[in-house]
């Protein structure tokens, strides 16, 4: 499967004009950030966009970065969206808004079944993600693939229904979903400062 694309099939998708900026603000923040350290981003050799973010609405569901949107140093209204429902076992999201969701979004679901997470990040770093495999932190098995049913329970498992489950703010490396790494904490800070922590010392390291 290739890297970037969505896995998932839409089971709705009420198409909206483009959010306000209410909707979709705070995560851009950190978006931003995360895009200028180059956790979120395009890769030109391989051809597709990387890294996603998205925010638990009170109302909700998450609201969370377009598929392919990596290449974009800022996105706007036109470029979120709401994911307000989704079945694992049947691969599927619902969703609202004026473009398609990220390819990761049943993943970032799952965190959302930890009732007290309120922000995920996914991104990619080689240095970030081969110092993770080496270190003692929450990680899926390298046989586990990317986009699957199979890693969106295993997700769930590791993350809701393990006892006792990891504390939050957590980092958990894909060691099947290569260079891929999440985040999720009460917090966009949470999330994010645990992330850039992490990636600060694998870059003294190298």
């Amino acid at each position: 499967m290739t890297e970037g694309t969505i896995k998932f099939t839409v089971g709705e998708h009420r198409r909206t004009p483009p959010f306000e900026a209410a909707v979709y603000r705070h995560v851009e923040e950190y978006r931003e950030r995360l895009w200028k350290l180059g956790l979120i981003g395009f890769s030109e050799d391989a051809g597709y966009g990387y890294g996603n973010i998205s925010a638990r609405r009170e109302a909700g569901g998450f609201v969370i970065s377009g598929t392919q949107t990596g290449h974009k140093a800022v996105l706007d209204g036109s470029d979120y969206v709401v994911v307000d429902r989704w079945d694992f076992g049947a691969n599927t999201v619902h969703c609202f808004g004026p473009c398609l969701p990220s390819s990761e979004a049943l993943s970032h679901a799952a965190f959302y079944e930890r009732p007290e997470v309120n922000a995920v990040i996914h991104v990619h770093s080689r240095p970030l993600w081969l110092a993770l495999m080496r270190a003692d932190v929450l990680s899926t098995e390298e046989d586990i693939p990317y986009g699957s049913e199979q890693l969106y329970r295993r997700l769930t498992e590791l993350v809701v229904a393990s006892s006792p489950p990891p504390p939050v703010p957590l980092i958990l490396v894909m060691r099947g979903h290569e260079e891929g790494v999440f985040s999720a904490g009460r917090t966009f800070e949470e999330a994010y400062r645990i992330i850039v922590e992490h990636f600060e010392r694998a870059k003294e390291a190298t």
